[in-house]
């Protein structure tokens, strides 16, 4: 039978854990996906060939494209983007 003081610090030490995987659970990750190729990856992609490129919006997690000659940015995907972003959970 474990002593008070080692039930307590086990206590302590499940709910640190608890705690921690609570916070590695809420960690998201953007990457990127080519739609054509199936191909992944977590470093930015290059711009298509007219300058848009996938971004995530951080509060609504929901993609939008940004186009880096322009500056124009829009909801709506342009013909030409073969990369996306997407939200990765981190476990």
């Amino acid at each position: 039978m474990p002593s008070k003081y080692a039930a307590g610090l086990l206590a302590a030490i499940a709910t640190v854990l608890a705690l921690s995987a609570q916070v590695a659970s809420a960690e998201k990750y953007v990457y990127f996906f080519n739609s054509k190729t199936n191909e992944s990856q977590w470093d930015d992609p290059p711009a298509s060939a007219s300058g848009w490129v996938s971004r995530q919006d951080p509060k609504t997690e929901r993609e939008y494209f940004y186009n880096e000659n322009t500056k124009e940015s829009q909801w709506e995907k342009p013909e030409d983007l073969e990369w996306h972003s997407a939200i990765h959970d981190e476990l």
